[in-house]
């Protein structure tokens, strides 16, 4: 476009420098930088922005904050770009600082654009696990009494109190979405649900889950989810049954947790039979974790044979490497060394620098006595530089 003599317009800018957020590629972001200084559109709030966001999606604060510090004027775009910068990079108190810069920036002269500068820092403290900052900054917010708490804002404190687990704060910001006559909506509702599940009060999300009325598909996947998380299969199971009665829809992730329910119960029939349904009756295609719970049924139940053969005929669209690495652990569970070492030999061809894989797979050769295996693997390992850490743990619904 430059050498053609075509003059690129704001539009233009944006999108280049989005790109260059994008790939990180610094050279190419300060050389577009350039270029827009030169375009004689620099002054422009939305491309210095733009800008601000492409140093630190190349992981330049430094040279973001020097932009952002030249900046005649701002817009509440700006300031939440640049928190989001400092939160992201772990910079909590310097991300504070930042929102008080901006209070005495003249927002309290706009309500509303002072709700979202306040509900953006509450939340960009609360999604990068400052929970306390988040709670502390909602303090504040109600003894000012400037800024009246939304669904927005609920939303957020109830996020950063799942996070801390604190209970008794979690019941308090209950009560303050009550005061604000926002007990009704359903995406707090669902919050609610959430945060007293995490906070591991069962009884108190249970107690939100039957005061709702009417309750959507959702929420039952949220109670689910709690009753998963505890594990409580069975009562999560009666619930599955019971949102089937009703006649409510179910979607893909009610049938992730429903699956996972299953194989750690060891239902294997149940599990089977709803793996066919759910595409059968209830015209859900299928996912990736779909197919990760079946091979964990399948394994969990010691057949490995069958799990190998369901993962081997798998569409190559659904192709994940958990899978098999699902089945490899199961066959350090079972002493399946033969099977084991092929799902391994898969794995290393797709990540040969995947620790985790190779402890999964000494710990088998080492629980069954292959010391002749052990040795060759230890040789790959060296040439290969593969240091091990301690073997990956399990996570799943049940933690």
């Amino acid at each position: 476009m430059d050498l053609d003599g075509v003059f690129p317009s704001e539009v233009t800018f944006m999108n280049a420098l989005a790109v260059c957020s994008r790939l990180g590629n610094l050279r190419d972001a300060r050389a577009l930088h350039c270029c827009l200084v030169g375009s004689g559109m620099e002054e422009s709030v939305v491309l210095q922005t733009a800008v601000c966001s492409m140093y630190t999606g190349c992981s330049r604060l430094d040279l973001a904050k020097q932009v952002f510090n030249q900046m005649v004027e701002r817009s509440v775009v700006t300031w939440n770009a640049m928190l989001t910068a400092y939160a992201r990079n772990g910079l909590g108190r310097e991300a504070m600082e930042l929102f008080w810069r901006m209070e005495q920036d003249g927002s309290k002269a706009d309500h509303t654009r002072n709700s979202v500068c306040w509900n953006a820092i509450i939340g960009i403290y609360a999604q990068h696990g400052f929970g306390e900052e988040a709670m502390a900054l909602y303090q504040r917010m109600k003894a000012e009494k400037v800024v009246k708490p939304d669904e927005v804002t609920f939303i957020n404190v109830l996020n950063a109190c799942a996070n801390l687990g604190e209970l008794r704060i979690g019941k308090m910001v209950h009560e303050d979405i009550s005061y604000h006559g926002l007990d009704g909506d359903i995406i707090l509702l669902n919050a609610l649900l959430n945060m007293y599940g995490r906070c591991g009060s069962l009884k108190l999300a249970r107690e939100v889950f039957d005061s709702m009325s009417p309750r959507i598909g959702s929420s039952w996947t949220v109670m689910m989810t709690q009753y998963a998380e505890h594990g409580q299969g069975l009562v999560a199971l009666d619930l599955f049954r019971d949102m089937h009665i009703e006649g409510l829809k179910m979607d893909d992730i009610t049938f992730v947790i429903i699956l996972s329910v299953c194989s750690h119960l060891g239902l294997l029939r149940e599990g089977r039979d709803l793996f066919v349904s759910l595409q059968q009756d209830f015209g859900i295609h299928y996912l990736s974790e779909h197919y990760g719970c079946v091979v964990d049924l399948l394994a969990r139940a010691g057949m490995l044979d069958v799990a190998e053969e369901f993962l081997e005929r798998l569409p190559a669209t659904q192709f994940s490497p958990v899978h098999w690495t699902s089945l490899l652990t199961s066959c350090r569970a079972h002493g399946d060394v033969e099977r084991g070492t092929r799902a391994a030999m898969l794995l290393f061809e797709l990540d040969p620098q995947d620790s985790g894989t190779y402890a999964i797979l000494e710990q088998l050769y080492t629980n069954t006595g292959r010391w002749d295996d052990l040795a060759e693997l230890a040789k790959i390992m060296r040439a290969r530089g593969i240091r091990l850490r301690a073997p990956p743990v399990e996570e799943d619904l049940f933690g």
